[in-house]
């Protein structure tokens, strides 16, 4: 059996069955401590076969097929055992997905430790390596050895690469600690659904717990609390009837009208939400969705006197029947009670009443002005995909995140509101969904794109990134991961069989695109605090042209996405993110 064994670059594509690419026995990877750095290798075998990743013995079902065994291992470069390893190893299979384009893309990052390989297909192999906080500085050896064998003869070795990881002498925070503001919106009713288990039932809870760990391995900020039924209208589900799909959000507070009228909530879920969120290391913000620009009115409304589809189901003592909420009056109650539990709760600060692409800038004044009479106190945060909206003046929004094309359309209009944000202690962020085709995180997008959203946060001068679903999955997520919407878009994690989360090759590159801006704003500040002016001209000079070898426009306002093409916009060979994030590592340990 003839086997092909070797490195690729992990910021490439990866595609089941397409001719191999040129493959490497040798890979250099910069690290950090307190960190995670990837690589990745591609087999294929002439012939049928079991393949392995560790260490435990594999058949299939014949028990006649070859078998192969992957394992990483640390060596001292005469191929000991190291004694002491910079930090941890996991080897994943590249589980595939089909596209957009009807390829076959890999993506899912497998838990399953065999394969059986078919001949004459590449199969992906990724590679994590998380360091120590303490490991010591150098460069280690990582070998990836390839063994083979045939029934009960010993294993031979086959093939052996090396991967040399290079640990320098700086050292991240942990990722609740980072100052990336990443915000990955949670659709908690759909994972109930998508399990089959009961709403808010101990399975259920399980599952949070599960995917809110997940998520705080990438520095995740805020827990996504909603407060209002089907806020997001479906996402417009009713209005597919090809592909019936119920993608409905529910309220996470209940709510009861006794039997004088009065309305009384129980925040029991609410709260346990917040505090597991919380123990997981998420507690930065509290995004309360539903209260402000609830979408669409053509999917209707019980309000009767007030302009935002708000749908706030209620159990009518007096009736013992369901309804919702009916009156402005009622809803301004509702919206006090909900006020003072989390100021009861000492949650009232982290608190965010946020709103996702609101149209209408009059309604939303008018919106708005109703919360202020109920707390005058309320911070508010917008989402917006309308640049008049970032026109308007709103002085009431603390926090403001456009999505891409806002962004750089007026960029002395972004730099003056994100002054004035940061002046008045909120944050302006960016984000990508269905628009634009490029830089985006869709399963047809390079690796690199997602990689990028660090340096671009950082070049564009903000405080993070938003992205409107971690993990909302299609109904039939592993065969057609598109509904509605491109594949991929719906999620950035996978539904494990096990209740747990599958990483993907996108989420392991936003992981890195958080690490990466930490880099850059650690470099910056070092930078900035530089006494000797001619020394802080010199590093400042040597930064920008760092960061000119990725990002390739001069200024906000020239990366329009509606008039260039990626490659005039940024660096499409992904080795070149590699070789400047090690020159901005070099220069961090040379002002340390």
């Amino acid at each position: 059996m003839e086997i092909k064994w070797g490195l690729i670059d992990p910021g490439t594509r990866f595609f089941k069955g397409k001719q191999v690419p040129a493959l490497r026995d040798s890979w250099k990877l910069d690290a950090v401590r307190n960190g995670v750095v990837f690589a990745a290798a591609v087999i294929q075998c002439s012939e049928p076969a079991v393949a392995t990743l560790g260490r435990n013995l594999a058949f299939d079902w014949t028990g006649k097929l070859p078998r192969v065994r992957i394992e990483a291992r640390w060596t001292d470069g005469q191929g000991q055992p190291l004694q002491q390893a910079p930090g941890r190893v996991s080897l994943h299979w590249v589980g595939y997905v089909p596209d957009d384009n009807g390829d076959l893309s890999g993506d899912a990052l497998l838990t399953a430790e065999s394969l059986t390989l078919e001949a004459d297909f590449a199969y992906a192999v990724w590679v994590r390596v998380e360091t120590e906080k303490d490991a010591a500085p150098g460069v280690y050896k990582l070998d990836l050895n390839l063994y083979v064998q045939q029934g009960w003869d010993e294993e031979a070795a086959a093939a052996s690469v090396s991967v040399a990881v290079r640990v320098h002498e700086v050292t991240l925070p942990d990722p609740r600690d980072y100052t990336f503001y990443l915000d990955l919106w949670q659709h908690h009713t759909r994972w109930a659904q998508y399990y089959n288990v009961p709403r808010w039932s101990e399975r259920h809870w399980r599952l949070i717990e599960a995917f809110a760990a997940e998520l705080a391995k990438g520095g995740q900020k805020a827990v996504t609390v909603v407060a209002s039924d089907a806020p997001w209208a479906g996402q417009g589900c009713w209005d597919v009837p090809q592909e019936p799909f119920a993608f409905y959000e529910f309220n996470t507070v209940g709510v009861t009208r006794d039997q004088d009228g009065r309305l009384r909530c129980d925040f029991t879920v609410m709260d346990r939400l917040i505090e597991t969120y919380a123990a997981a290391g998420i507690d930065r913000e509290i995004e309360i969705i539903g209260l402000l620009g609830a979408w669409h009115d053509a999917f209707g409304s019980p309000l009767e006197d007030y302009p935002d589809p708000i749908r706030i189901r209620v159990y009518d003592e007096a009736t013992g029947r369901y309804d919702f909420i009916r009156t402005k009056d009622e809803l301004a109650a509702y919206v006090k009670q909900l006020v003072d539990h989390l100021k009861a709760r000492g949650w009232f600060e982290k608190a965010r009443i946020s709103s996702d692409e609101p149209a209408d800038v009059e309604r939303f004044r008018t919106c708005i002005e109703f919360l202020r009479s109920i707390e005058p106190d309320l911070r508010f945060k917008i989402a917006c995909n309308h640049a008049e909206f970032m026109d308007a003046s709103l002085d009431d929004i603390l926090d403001w995140v456009p999505n891409l094309a806002s962004l750089t359309k007026d960029a002395a209009l972004t730099r003056r509101l994100t002054q004035e944000i940061h002046a008045r202690g909120g944050r302006m962020s960016w984000y990508v969904c269905l628009h634009p085709e490029y830089p985006n995180n869709f399963l047809h997008s390079p690796p690199y794109e997602t990689r990028l959203l660090g340096w671009l946060t950082d070049w564009f001068g903000i405080d993070g990134f938003l992205r409107w679903a971690y993990a909302a999955w299609a109904p039939d997520t592993w065969n057609k991961p598109a509904w509605k919407f491109p594949a991929g878009d719906l999620y950035l994690v996978y539904p494990g069989t096990d209740g747990a989360p599958l990483s993907s090759v996108r989420w392991e590159m936003l992981k890195l695109a958080a690490q990466e801006f930490e880099l850059l704003r650690t470099l910056r500040r070092k930078v900035d605090s530089l006494a000797d002016a001619g020394k802080k001209e010199e590093m400042q000079s040597r930064l920008d042209a760092l960061i000119s070898r990725v990002i390739l426009v001069n200024d906000l306002g020239e990366f329009r996405v509606d008039q260039k093409r990626p490659g005039e916009l940024y660096a499409t060979d992904p080795a070149a993110y590699d070789v400047v994030r090690a020159e901005v590592i070099r220069l961090l340990t040379q002002l340390a």
